[in-house]
């Protein structure tokens, strides 16, 4: 929803995959199939505190780079000329309004 939204207000824009939202995504994927295989067979091991703990600090920088994406996005945004129409401020109106809906 967010994405829509934001696709909406702010011009359309592609967020491409980050190496470190891949890298996040694979580190969820081993993880999950870890733990899956740990409490398959009833034991432990060092390495799923490890696996967790990459998890966390890979979805932390993930986030955070996404963050920084976004911002220069909309630095980018506000150099450029605004488009304002009338039929863009009722799309935007009504966007906005089924937005409040879901919510």
């Amino acid at each position: 929803m967010a994405v829509l939204v934001f696709n909406v207000y702010i011009r359309r824009r592609s967020f491409p995959p980050s190496l470190l939202g891949k890298a996040t995504t694979v580190v969820h994927i081993v993880t999950i199939l870890w733990v899956i295989a740990c409490n398959f067979r009833g034991t432990d091991h060092a390495l799923t505190g490890y696996l967790l703990g990459a998890m966390v600090a890979l979805v932390v920088a993930s986030a955070l780079h996404y963050l920084y994406t976004i911002h220069a996005i909309l630095g980018e945004e506000d150099t450029a000329p605004e488009i304002d129409s009338a039929s863009t401020r009722r799309w935007k109106h009504q966007l906005f309004a089924l937005s409040l809906d879901l919510a």
